[in-house]
């Protein structure tokens, strides 16, 4: 398994990996969202983990301006290979690169009630939760975790 940077010709594979996803962990509102990302999220690192030549994994960092706190930017693992350690192993991977990229900053995230478990065995503290923020049924959890 490895985690490289993201490249245009891993699109598609990213895409696939959204909507197999679609449902549980996304609305179907936030693929126009993700697509925008991955066509125009250059100024910030976008990776991609690497199974052999399949890709199964995708998630990137960034800072927002809304927060000025540096943010984990969709954050996805194929179904077929959760609960094998992938996402841990790609959230850590950029939490560490975030602690170098953006020092002393504080890293948040945006997700929904069927992820935010994860993220608080990673540390992370709900701040906010709205009902529905993500979509019809997906309520979106502000998660924070200070910096190290």
């Amino acid at each position: 398994m490895t985690i490289r940077e993201f490249k245009p010709s891993d699109h598609n594979a990213c895409i696939q990996i959204f909507q197999k996803n679609l449902g549980i962990y996304f609305a179907m509102e936030e693929l126009a969202l993700f697509q925008n990302w991955l066509y125009n999220h250059s100024e910030y690192p976008y990776f991609v983990v690497q199974d052999g030549h399949k890709i199964i994994a995708c998630g990137g960092i960034y800072m927002d301006s809304r927060y000025a706190k540096a943010g984990l930017s969709w954050g996805m693992v194929d179904p077929k290979y959760h609960s094998k350690g992938i996402g841990t192993e790609l959230t850590l991977f950029r939490l560490k690169l975030i602690r170098e990229v953006y020092p002393n900053q504080h890293c948040f995230i945006e997700t929904s009630q069927h992820t935010k478990g994860f993220y608080q065995k990673m540390g992370f503290q709900t701040k906010n939760i709205t009902k529905n923020g993500l979509g019809k049924g997906l309520d979106k959890y502000y998660m924070e975790l200070n910096a190290a």
